[in-house]
């Protein structure tokens, strides 16, 4: 029974349209590790325990494409039009990338028997911890804004998401709920939402 959401292949084999600018070709072990956490840390945060857990039973147990290119199309919920809709138009995008930029550092920067180390290629020059923290800042910054689209789309769809928490959209009342209700997400969009960033409480 899967226990992530994504599975490696989906996060590099979209073809011209792919979601990371990573390709079939990039060793899916790097990435595989790195799934489980980037989703705890990222997209259960935005979709909580509910909605998670459920589009977790309930995706395709063979990996989903969306690539011609490389075979034929698998839908990643063939028997749920409402989670394939979230998927294909916004939790591929943002998964994607979660687990890119938490894999960053132990791609960029690997580990031997003699310790840390840069990896190189014959036919090109590691972009070193510069190249690395410029990567992982412009990935957040996407992260950050498909975020909030994804939040924004899972309230003006509520009807269709029923596990999604009423109270992370603007129809609660007298919100007392505490990250426990949601397994991570601070408070209601309402009342005291905290910014992920800057852990300033805003009003």
């Amino acid at each position: 029974m899967p226990t992530t959401l994504i599975k490696p292949s989906e996060v590099i084999n979209g073809g011209v349209v792919r979601s990371t600018p990573l390709n079939s070709r990039f060793d899916q072990q790097l990435l595989a590790a790195h799934i489980k956490i980037a989703e705890e840390r990222f997209v259960i945060d935005v979709l909580c325990a509910d909605l998670y857990d459920d589009m977790v039973a309930q995706q395709n147990t063979s990996e989903s494409n969306y690539n011609p290119n490389i075979g034929p199309i698998v839908q990643k919920f063939p028997a749920n039009a409402a989670y394939e809709t979230l998927w294909v138009e916004h939790l591929l995008y943002y998964t994607s990338n979660a687990v890119l930029y938490q894999a960053l550092p132990n791609i960029a920067i690997q580990i031997g028997s003699n310790g840390l180390f840069l990896n190189a290629g014959n036919m090109a020059e590691n972009a070193g911890v510069k190249g690395l923290t410029f990567w992982q800042d412009t990935i957040q910054q996407s992260l950050d804004v498909k975020r909030q689209t994804i939040e924004n789309f899972l309230c003006s769809n509520q009807s269709d998401y029923t596990l999604y928490l009423d109270y992370k959209c603007d129809n609660c009342e007298g919100c007392g709920h505490t990250q426990e209700n949601c397994k991570g997400y601070a408070k209601c969009g309402k009342h005291n939402k905290t910014s992920k960033n800057t852990g300033i409480i805003l009003y």
